[in-house]
């Protein structure tokens, strides 16, 4: 009976590995589409799409500026 078992689990837990990436890939394909900032791509898509690694890295750059309020006073 243990040996029946123990196969089982396996496969299931693969299953569930498997489910959780694919909902994880979908979940980062429906970001992607809502918010299309060249600052979240990877480097491995800016690449697919044709943008250099000097473009994308202009692109990420924040300056405290633009992501911290300044107190008014």
């Amino acid at each position: 009976m243990a040996y029946v078992a123990y196969p089982m689990v396996q496969s299931s837990n693969k299953t569930r590995a498997n489910l959780k990436r694919i909902v994880e890939s979908l979940r980062s394909l429906f970001q992607r589409r809502k918010h299309p900032h060249l600052r979240d791509l990877s480097d491995r898509a800016a690449r697919d799409v044709g943008i250099d690694l000097a473009t994308l890295e202009q692109h990420r750059l924040r300056l405290p500026s633009q992501h911290s309020h300044h107190p008014r006073g």
